[in-house]
């Protein structure tokens, strides 16, 4: 259960962002905002991949994922502060100009509210009813997992990529996506949801896969677009260079990435709970360092992203950690009561 102390810390310091500068604080929020959402995003594709494949880290993972997509509906609902304030937070409802291209027709007010409604929606409806207690279906999962894919590239299309209304990459959505699998997977790994090796050695291999995948997304993103040397495809990067957001990435890299990737190599490690688990929580916080990199400079940016992130992080984390917690809790004692019956 989050307390209400951390609550109340994470709202003052959300108020105090607000009042000096609205338009950096919705960005810290939105940040703050992305970073939670993704564990209920990475789990959902996940619990719809397995309702496909089925396998044993699926039953064995299914009451965590299930936790972390609990969080998804009121996550949802929280987009819903930054949609009155569209002009403080995207430069492209004060003018066409801003927009490249087919952007003219796509962000505007009212399809940008309806699109958000309807992705949004659908996946909030979609964590609600998919079953937590046994596999979803192979038709539902076909088809869900199809629909997700959709919502989830609107939602990256929609509420990140414009931040620079001038850039535009077709790699950045599948970056956001399969950045939030690989979300799912390091926090599943904190949270040791896999205390048998076979199934940790499961989930230290796919814990693989997603950071190879991350990682190769982003470096060919960026390979594209040095290769293109165009000036509204550079502008993204030159954004991130000034201050101390290019340590952002290589931090990210070093620390959640490379690190993690060097020690699951070898098979002992990726059986072994506590050793996944400190690993996850190194991916974690490579996963926060480089989604801080790709939303935090957008236009011109402040110290006051500093307060507005972290209030965010405490307000949306504590409450989003806290659905889960009290999910294994309630399951430990439902557990120790079944035994205790028999």
């Amino acid at each position: 259960m989050i307390r209400p102390l951390t609550l109340a810390a994470g709202l003052a310091l959300l108020v105090l962002a607000a009042f000096l500068d609205l338009s950096l604080a919705l960005r810290g929020l939105l940040f703050a905002w992305a970073f939670c959402l993704g564990p209920a995003l990475g789990a959902l594709a996940l619990l719809l991949t397995h309702g496909l494949t089925g396998g044993r880290w699926g039953d064995a993972l299914r009451p965590t994922f299930a936790a972390f997509t609990a969080t998804l509906p009121w996550l949802a609902l929280v987009a819903v502060v930054p949609a009155f304030f569209l002009g403080s937070l995207y430069g492209w409802p004060h003018g066409l100009e801003e927009r490249p291209g087919v952007g003219t027709y796509w962000l505007n007010e009212p399809l940008f509210l309806a699109r958000a409604a309807l992705s949004l929606g659908f996946l909030a409806a979609l964590a609600l009813f998919l079953p937590a207690g046994r596999r979803a279906g192979v038709g539902v999962s076909a088809v869900g997992l199809v629909l997700y894919v959709v919502a989830v590239t609107v939602v990256a299309l929609d509420w990140l990529m414009p931040l620079d209304p001038k850039w535009v990459s077709t790699t950045y959505p599948a970056l956001v996506a399969v950045q939030t699998i690989l979300e799912a997977l390091a926090l599943a790994a904190l949270f040791r949801a896999a205390t048998e090796p076979a199934v940790a050695e499961d989930l230290g291999g796919l814990l693989l896969a997603a950071l190879l995948a991350v990682v190769y997304l982003a470096f060919m993103q960026y390979l594209v677009m040095w290769y293109s040397n165009l000036p509204e495809k550079v502008a993204w990067y030159a954004a991130r260079e000034a201050g101390f957001w290019p340590v952002l990435p290589v931090l990210a890299f070093l620390a959640g990435g490379l690190v993690p990737f060097l020690v699951l190599l070898p098979r002992a490690s990726r059986r072994d709970p506590g050793t996944l688990a400190v690993m996850g929580g190194l991916v974690l916080l490579g996963v926060l360092l480089h989604l801080a990199w790709m939303v935090l400079p957008a236009g011109p940016g402040g110290w006051v992203l500093l307060p507005a992130a972290g209030g965010g992080l405490l307000v949306l984390g504590g409450l989003a950690l806290a659905l889960p917690t009290g999910h294994r809790q309630r399951e430990a004692k439902r557990g120790a009561h079944g035994a205790h019956d028999a």
